[in-house]
């Protein structure tokens, strides 16, 4: 039997493992590398990402301007390197 760990669970996790603070002043740059992870989990909007988490509203309108940018810029792919996996606690 396979075990699988669902998206909610792995944001979650990532957040907390990470550090990761969405507070005024100090919001674009976890943004930025919450988008990344959650694009290379998969998800392919702002909306799914934030189903997943309880972001404050700050936070869900920073995630309206980054994540499509990321998504453009497929800032997801990153995230498959070793230099991810050394920076950030997945």
């Amino acid at each position: 039997m396979e075990i699988t760990i669902s998206n909610k669970d792995l944001i979650t996790a990532f957040i907390k493992n990470n550090d990761l603070v969405f507070e005024d002043g100090n919001r674009n740059a976890p943004c930025v590398t919450l988008c990344g992870y959650a694009l290379y989990l998969g998800i392919e909007t702002e909306d799914e990402l934030v189903t997943l988490y309880n972001f404050d509203i700050d936070t869900q309108t920073e995630l309206q301007f980054v994540f499509p940018y990321a998504k453009k810029n497929n800032y997801g792919k990153w995230w498959e390197n070793e230099s991810a996996h050394k920076l950030y606690k997945f």
